[in-house]
């Protein structure tokens, strides 16, 4: 599959979520990662906590943080909106996701270390089309208690 079929690349456009130029430095600088299973132990988090999350993992394993954007598995909605997100990578390849469940079954796009600048400035532009971002106009906390309450199975 090339980078412009992933479905979080779809589901960016197909939303409107990312101004054009910015899904297209995402694509020329970003790259996919596999979701896979933690390691037995590693402690996980809740809902709303992916920058503690890939902070403690860095820290304690020594893994990458990645920033970008990703889809919730099926476990928690067949929804294809793109999330902002942040998980782990030992290889830049995998993503490891101290946050979602059933990470294997997620799917990630991201930008590895030396764009968060690029990121900011992709988080705060206008939508092209018009809408808002599933993470604007929100009192806070309520989209991680929506996925609190969808995450208990």
């Amino acid at each position: 599959m090339s980078d412009d079929d992933h479905p979080v690349i779809r589901a960016l456009r197909e939303t409107g979520t990312l101004q054009p130029r910015d899904l297209n430095y995402l694509l020329k600088h970003g790259r996919s990662y596999e979701g896979t299973p933690l390691p037995p132990g590693t402690e996980t988090w809740g809902p709303g906590k992916c920058v503690v999350a890939s902070q403690v993992l860095k820290e304690r394993h020594g893994w990458k943080i990645v920033t970008g954007w990703a889809l919730l598995p099926p476990s928690v909605t067949d929804l294809a909106v793109p999330i902002w997100h942040r998980w782990n990578s030992r290889d830049d390849e995998h993503a490891l996701d101290g946050v979602f469940p059933d990470p294997e079954r997620s799917s990630y796009f991201g930008l590895g270390a030396g764009h968060g600048a690029r990121m900011i400035e992709m988080l705060g532009g206008p939508r092209p089309s018009g809408r808002r971002s599933i993470l604007t106009g929100l009192e806070p906390g309520a989209f991680a208690r929506r996925l609190e309450r969808s995450f208990r199975l």
